[in-house]
C-alpha cells in the first residue's frame, strides 16, 4: 500500500508522502505549451488530455499521489449552467444567479451524464498509475460563491433571501455527493473537498452552510469506505467543528504553524498541508532548509505534507523539485 493511503488509513510511515494542490498545471512548461492549442476547458473534457495533464507532474517529480485535472464547478452544468474560462478572467457561469425564482427552478440533471468525460479520464489513468488518484468535488457554499460571481454576492443574497440560499446549498449538497459517487465508481483511491471560501463565514453561517452539508456528504463518503479529505483557507477557527466530521485528513492553509494544527488535530485524524505556496519561489537550498526544520520538528505520524493552497502559476519548477526533494530526504 502507498504510503499516502497508508497514513490516511492511520497507519506509520518513515517519511511523509508528499503532493501538491494545482500539481499539474499552469507553471509547467510542458503545459503551457498544450494551452497554446486547446481551451481550458476542452482540456477538462478530453479525456486523452485531461490524463496527460495529470501525468505530466508525475514525470518530473516523485510525488506520492496523483489529482484528476479537473475542476470543481464542472458538475454545475448538471444544473443547467453554462460553463467556460477565459483568459484573464477565469471561469465563465451563465446564467448569473440573482433572484430566488431561478434557485427555486433549479433542476438537478444526472451527474454521470453532464461529467461522463472525468470518468473517462479517471479510467484512463489508472492504467498508467502506480501510485493513488485523488478525486475532488467543490463544497456547496464555494460552489454557491460561484454561481452568484463573488463572495459578498453570495453572502448578500443568503442574508436577504435565507429560504432560497439554504434551497441553493441543499441542491449543491445532492449534486457534490452525485459527483464523488461518480468518480469513486470510476475508481479514485481517495477523495478531497475543496470548501476555499468557507472559512470567511462566521460561527453560525459556518455551521449552517458549510457543517450541515458537509456533515451528510462525508457521511455519505465513508460509507463507500474510502478516505476523504478536507480542505478550506482560513478554516483554523473552525477545527474544533470539522474534526467532528468523518474524515481522513485535514488540509490547512499556511495561517496556523504546523505544530500548533498537530496538538488541535485529533491523533486519528491526518494533517495535510500547510507550507506557504510562496515558499517555492524562494532559492532552492533556502526551500531545502524551510522545509527540513518543520519536518524534523514535527511530531506528528500521520502528516501528508503538501501546500496551503494551490502552486501559483508563476512558480519557478525548480522550485517544485526542491520542495518535494526535500521531504524525500528527509531523515
Amino acid at each position: 500500500m502507498s504510503t499516502f493511503l497508508q497514513v490516511l488509513k492511520g497507519k506509520k510511515v518513515d517519511i511523509p508522502p508528499v503532493w501538491l494542490m494545482r500539481q499539474a498545471g499552469r507553471y509547467l512548461p510542458e503545459y503551457q505549451m498544450l494551452r497554446k492549442k486547446h481551451r481550458l476547458i476542452d482540456l477538462f473534457k478530453t479525456p486523452k488530455l485531461a490524463c496527460e495533464v495529470t501525468l505530466q507532474p508525475l514525470r518530473r517529480f516523485p510525488l506520492d499521489a496523483a489529482i484528476v485535472f479537473a475542476d470543481i464547478l464542472l458538475p454545475l452544468e448538471a444544473l443547467g449552467f453554462t460553463l467556460d474560462f477565459q483568459e484573464g478572467k477565469g471561469p465563465i457561469l451563465s446564467p448569473k444567479l440573482e433572484r430566488s425564482a431561478q434557485v427555486f427552478g433549479l433542476q438537478i440533471q444526472d451527474v454521470c451524464q453532464t461529467c461522463s468525460y472525468v470518468a473517462e479520464t479517471i479510467a484512463l489513468l489508472k492504467k498508467h498509475l502506480s501510485i493513488p488518484l485523488i478525486g475532488f468535488a467543490g463544497g456547496p457554499f464555494t460552489l454557491a460563491t460561484y454561481l452568484f460571481g463573488s463572495l459578498d454576492k453570495a453572502k448578500a443574497f443568503l442574508y436577504k433571501e435565507t429560504a432560497a440560499f439554504s434551497h441553493l446549498i441543499q441542491c449543491l449538497t445532492e449534486v457534490t455527493i452525485a459527483y464523488l459517487d461518480h468518480q469513486i465508481s470510476a475508481g479514485v483511491d481517495a477523495v478531497q473537498i475543496f470548501d476555499s471560501w468557507a472559512g470567511l463565514l462566521s460561527f453560525d453561517l459556518f455551521q449552517k452552510y458549510v457543517m450541515s452539508p458537509m456533515r451528510l456528504i462525508t457521511e455519505h463518503v465513508a460509507q463507500k469506505s474510502i478516505p476523504c479529505i478536507f480542505f478550506s483557507r482560513a478554516s483554523s477557527p473552525f477545527l474544533s467543528r470539522l474534526t467532528t466530521l468523518p474524515l481522513s485528513a485535514i488540509s490547512c492553509d499556511w495561517s496556523t504553524p504546523l505544530h500548533v494544527l498537530q496538538k488541535r488535530v485529533p491523533t486519528l485524524m491526518a494533517v495535510q498541508g500547510n507550507f506557504d505556496p510562496q515558499l517555492l519561489k524562494s532559492p532552492p537550498q533556502d526551500i531545502i532548509k524551510y522545509v527540513r526544520q518543520c519536518l524534523n520538528s514535527s511530531t506528528r505520524e500521520r502528516l501528508i505534507v503538501n501546500l496551503g493552497h494551490g502552486v501559483p502559476p508563476d512558480t519557478p519548477v525548480e522550485g517544485v523539485q526542491a520542495f518535494v526533494e526535500a521531504v524525500k530526504n528527509i531523515r
